[in-house]
């Protein structure tokens, strides 16, 4: 399985992608898109005003992690739930595995099942830290898809609009369509912000 799965955005296609283009889209227009703003501008005026001004300092890993905390603004909201602080630890970790000399050809999120599953079986060195993570983020998305469900109250964000948002036969968008939703937006996401 790829690294943002196979039933988000990125893998549908025809009248599929056009459908749930159009409830994802409801996440960055009208007044969600007023919230965001709002929210961008606080967490980087914050996160600007700490970075170090007293010496050089590598801006790649702050600028990411920035264009990250955009992405969950965009998928979560201002959801208080502790485990998105997790999270975005984790998320951050992964997406930096491809920038190591041993992985950066590789683009992990892009291999191929049958090579994953050799890679699974081999475990070369560092590649285990990969699943690991992976696994935890997968772990932490479906404790807030449960929160979120469990509390009745959808939130804020893409998450909450894909909860709200029954598919054309009125069933829930199944769990694992809201991950794969999920990592799809913060890989392609913090890719292009």
């Amino acid at each position: 399985e790829h690294f943002f799965g196979r039933s988000g955005l990125a893998f549908l296609e025809e009248d599929e992608h056009l459908a749930r283009r159009k409830v994802i889209n409801r996440s960055t227009h009208g007044d969600e898109l007023k919230r965001i703003n709002t929210a961008m501008r606080e967490i980087a005026e914050r996160d600007v005003a700490a970075w170090p001004q007293d010496r050089l300092i590598e801006i790649w890993p702050l600028a990411h992690r920035l264009a990250l905390k955009a992405v969950f603004q965009i998928c979560f909201g201002s959801d208080p739930n502790p485990r998105l602080n997790e999270l975005l630890d984790v998320v951050e970790e992964m997406m930096t595995f491809n920038d190591t000399p041993r992985w950066g050809f590789l683009a992990v999120q892009e291999v191929p099942r049958p090579l994953l599953r050799a890679l699974n079986a081999v475990r070369p060195l560092g590649f285990q830290r990969f699943l690991e993570l992976r696994a935890r983020a997968d772990q932490l998305i479906y404790d807030v898809i449960a929160d979120r469900r469990r509390s009745g109250e959808a939130g804020e964000g893409m998450l909450a609009i894909l909860i709200s948002t029954p598919n054309e036969d009125g069933s829930p968008v199944p769990t694992q369509e809201l991950r794969d939703e999920l990592m799809t937006t913060f890989l392609a996401g913090s890719a292009s912000t």
